[in-house]
Order: structure tokens, then sequence, then C-alpha cells
């Protein structure tokens, strides 16, 4: 009863898949058919395959005993910019050799890496997609489960888990919550591991919320669920008629969130799309509510811009609280004002606590039949180096990311550091307030399921909110288009 009771409260984009199943439009129109690529990446697998027979016939790279040549070169594509691979060359002998496979230690073969960077995610998933049929693909990349489901196609993602039963103690090395993501595809093995991870916080006005003008409206805490955000966005506007009280960069973490939190359906380990539901509709009526009549808050499409320059905003015009990224923290600080963070608003008493997990993760390429073992155990000592503390911590510092290395995250040095930074009433200030948010909310993160077609009911659900909000369409044609679209890029041939 509590449960429908908070939200009834409530309610007062990429790359597609085709109807081929495996065929994917890249930003040109033109397509790629992955599945009959598995051959060239498996043994003895037909082009017809399934990925459950795939996986059936031995996928999991098995892990050389010994390395038979004196040097390799590992490759490693991902988006970070020059003072983030400066984090990692920083750490490399000469810049680009691994340590301890340098050449200082007997039966070591020299491992170099070399980074090359893709400007975002979408592009480094288009890269990769590109590579498939020419077999170019780097050793190692960036990932987000989404994209492993469609690189699955074709067999290209190597299995982890005989690497990772390789190593004593190293499953239990990482954080769990983040650990899981990696076998997030139904067979059970690992695809992928964490590297830095991101998740959403409430930014807010600290100095507003503690002014007496705030107090005078009956403002006396910063909103923890949503139905205390509503009403203190009302109060907000009654003192503050100009503003737009809450500013929502992500309207498919929103739609998200709110259904993991209220339990109305997204998504299913079965690779089904559950959001057309009442319940769900029930949800985007209360946000529309909350923006066409009552001007509650705003978000990045409908904005125009991240909402975090609304927050920053020295205008009338602006935001006193911003839900965003804890990875873009930075964006959130403000000369004019000091700026606190929480945990988004939740749903209360009978709902999940919950709030998404993102930020990237490595996934290992097999290169080919006659190539992998040697490579990809080279590969392999990377991955070792990207998640040992020294390279977590720096990176952390660095990006604003919290470690996946669990001795990272508990490193007395590192707490240390965030806590005095915490305290500042600066930048760094709001990126260490945003690292220690990110650690103390760790038991409510929360993946989805990742299928071919799961990035595309990701985008979709953020489209509802848009369409309904935006006036362009009615509740049920802003589902069923959506419902549409995802089933579109899901179905088999």
């Amino acid at each position: 009863m509590k449960k429908k009771l908070g939200l009834a409260i409530l309610s007062v984009a990429m790359l597609s898949v085709t109807s081929c199943g495996t065929q994917i439009n890249n930003a040109k129109g033109s397509t790629w058919d992955l599945k009959p690529l598995a051959e060239k990446y498996e043994d003895g697998t037909s082009s017809g395959s399934s990925t459950v027979e795939l996986e059936k016939k031995g996928r999991n790279a098995s892990v050389a005993s010994s390395f038979t040549k004196d040097s390799y070169t590992v490759t490693f594509q991902s988006t970070m910019g020059h003072e983030l691979q400066k984090v990692i060359t920083d750490r490399l002998v000469e810049g680009k050799y691994l340590p301890g496979f340098d050449g200082s230690v007997s039966g070591n073969p020299r491992i170099e890496v070399k980074l090359t960077t893709v400007g975002n995610y979408d592009a480094l998933r288009e890269s990769v997609i590109t590579n498939i049929p020419t077999g170019g693909l780097p050793d190692l990349a960036f990932c987000y489960p989404d994209h492993i489901a469609l690189y699955n196609q074709a067999g290209v993602v190597a299995h982890l888990d005989n690497f990772i039963e390789s190593e004593d103690g190293f499953a239990s090395s990482i954080a769990s919550n983040f650990y899981v993501e990696g076998a997030a595809f139904g067979d059970g093995h690992m695809y992928s591991l964490p590297f830095a991870k991101s998740t959403e916080a409430l930014y807010y006005n600290v100095d507003f919320f503690n002014s007496d003008e705030a107090k005078n409206a009956g403002i006396t805490k910063v909103p923890t669920t949503w139905e205390e955000m509503w009403d203190t966005c009302g109060k907000i506007l009654s003192i503050k008629p100009n503003s737009i009280p809450l500013g929502i960069d992500s309207e498919s973490n929103l739609f998200i969130e709110l259904a993991k939190q209220y339990g109305f359906g997204y998504t299913n380990t079965e690779g089904k799309f559950d959001f057309n539901n009442e319940s769900a509709k029930t949800m985007i009526q209360g946000l529309a509510n909350q923006y066409l009549t009552n001007g509650y808050f705003t978000t990045q499409t409908l904005y125009g811009s991240y909402t975090s320059s609304l927050f920053s905003s020295k205008t009338d015009e602006k935001c006193y609280m911003c839900i965003g990224s804890t990875g873009g923290a930075q964006y959130q600080y403000s000369a004019d004002f000091e700026t606190g963070v929480t945990l988004i608003p939740q749903a209360g008493e009978g709902g999940t606590n919950a709030v998404i997990s993102q930020g990237p993760s490595v996934c290992m390429f097999k290169k080919g039949k006659d190539e992998d073992e040697q490579q990809n155990k080279a590969t392999w000592e990377l991955i070792k180096f990207l998640l040992s503390k020294d390279v977590q911590i720096a990176y952390a510092q660095q990006s604003g990311y919290i470690p996946a290395l669990k001795a990272a995250q508990e490193d007395t040095a590192y707490v240390s550091k965030i806590d005095a930074d915490a305290k500042l009433k600066t930048k760094a200030g709001v990126i260490a307030k945003a690292q220690k948010q990110s650690l103390a909310q760790m038991p409510y993160y929360f993946v989805s399921p990742a299928f071919v077609g799961s990035s595309t009911a990701r985008t979709e659900v953020g489209s509802i909110i848009t369409k309904v909000l935006g006036n362009q369409r009615t509740i049920d044609q802003a589902f069923e288009e959506a419902i549409a679209e995802c089933e579109y890029s899901a179905r088999a041939e």
C-alpha cells in the first residue's frame, strides 16, 4: 500500500540493431552482419550458431602456461583524454612497458602497451564493430555491458573465467557490486572486469538550503524521497519564482532508476522489455504534471544543455538541486556557493533503495584462432596492471571516478585524501564529496540486464520522457513507439 501511495505521489541517444538481430547499423546507415563472423574467431563454430551454442563449443579463453616470444605489443582502446592517459603512461616503464615486463626480470618478455583514444563510448563501440570483419580489433577496450551484448554476436569477446581462476583471490579483490556486471549476460561467464565506476548523485546548493530565506519557506532539509523532492520544489518556487528548482541530466537514468525503486519493470534477464505497463505510465503522467503544470524540474534534452550549467547559473533562472553523474562532479562546482552531494531521491517506505552503476569496464578480444593464447596472456598482464592499487587510486584521483579494487577503496592515504579534500569549498572539494558519496551508496548500486536490444531500450525510455514532457506524443503513443523500436531492434531473422 505504501509503495502504491509513493508512486501515486510521484504522479501529482546510438547504434541500433536491425530486424536481422545481428545486423548493426552504423551512423552512416550501412550495416554489419556479425553472426557469420563468429567462424573467424571460434574453432568449429558454424556461422549460424546462436550465442548459447557458441558458449557450449568452448569460447572460454585458455591461459597459456608460459610465454613463447621475447616481446609482445598489447593495444588498449579507450575514451581517456590526455591527462587520464598520462595516469597510465606515467606508471609504465619508459612510458610504454609493463612493470616487470620491461626486460628487467629474467624469463619475462617485454610487453609494450599502445594506447589509443576514441572520442566517446558510442564512437568506441562503432570502432570495435567496424573492425570485427577485418580482424583489426584492439586487444583490450573500455566497454559497457550493452557493448558486449553486441560484440558477443560475433564471438569476439574472450571469457575471463580461466584467467581470474588462475589468480588466487583475484575475484574477491574487486568490489562485488561492480564485479557482477561482467557476468550479466545469462551464461554465467565473465566477459569484462570493472576499471573505474561512477554513479548518480544529488548535488545541492548548500548556501541556499542553510539560508534563513529557505528556512522561512519551510525548507528544513535536503529531500531524500521523491515525495519530499516535489514538496521542496514547490517551496523553492514560492520564494524563487524564476527558478527551475531541480535539474536532471539523464532522462534514461531517471526512468530506469524509478523503475527499480518502485518495481514497475524495465527489462529482464530473458531479454524482454517490461516497461510498457500502467505503473510506468502513471509515473510518466506524474513527471508531466511536475514539469508542465508545476515547473518543478527540467532535463538535459528539454533544457538543451547539461543542467549543471543551470545549477551554476548567475541569473535568477537557475536550479538549486541537480541530479547528475559523479564522474562529472567538477561541472557542479561554483565559486558563488558551496556544493553539497548526497544520494538521489528514493521511493521511500515500501520501495527499493537504488541508484544506477556506471563507468568503464574492460574487455579482452580474441584475435583469431591461432593467435589467442599468447596475446591474451600478455593482455591479462595489462588488466592486472590496470587493477593494481597504485593505478586505481591515481586514476580515481584524476578522474573523480571511484576505484573498482577494494584495496584501493579502503587505502588509508586515499580515504584520508578525499576526506580532507571534501572539506574544501573548491572544485577538488566537489569531486571528493562525489567520490565519498559514490563509496557510501555502493549497497544501492544496480545494473540492468544486457542483451541485444538493451541499448535501444535505454534510449527509448529516455525518449518517452522527452516526447511526453515536450508535448510531442501522448503517453500511450510514446510507449507504443518505444516498444516498437525495442522489439524491432531485437527481432530475430
